[in-house]
């Protein structure tokens, strides 16, 4: 990384912060729709196919800027595993970039970060059936 212009990694970082905060608003919108949809189990099914490649996408995205802050190479096969299995194939990524020690460190921040999506999204869901299905 001695090439790399000085505030690069800095860049990355505000950007990896931007993606998890759309993970945040996504998983706000995410539990709206299912709630919304609840009633219909077609267009629940529809959400949650969505979500799920959602999720994908977004996990895709912060492994590629990432994988740009550590000059890794992530593969285009491996873009479509993260696609596809999304958090488990994050995991693999975190061990893969990291190696074990830092993996695990990191692994414990992604589950906290997930613990705190479960946290907004059943937030959304009491503000939902409160507010909305009253």
């Amino acid at each position: 990384m001695e090439n790399a212009p000085p505030n690069s990694s800095s860049m990355y970082r505000g950007s990896k912060r931007n993606v998890l905060l759309a993970m945040v608003v996504f998983t706000v919108a995410a539990n709206f729709a299912a709630q919304w949809f609840e009633t219909n189990p077609s267009f629940n099914q529809i959400v949650t196919f969505f979500t799920a490649i959602g999720y994908g996408f977004l996990i895709l995205l912060w492994c590629s800027l990432d994988s740009r802050e550590r000059n890794e190479n992530l593969g285009q096969g491996f873009r479509i595993l993260l696609i596809v299995f999304g958090a488990l194939a994050l995991l693999f990524y975190l061990f893969k970039s990291r190696g074990f020690k830092k993996g695990l460190v990191s692994t414990g921040y992604a589950l906290l970060f997930f613990l705190g999506l479960v946290i907004v999204g059943s937030i959304t869901i009491i503000i939902f059936r409160a507010f909305v299905r009253t």
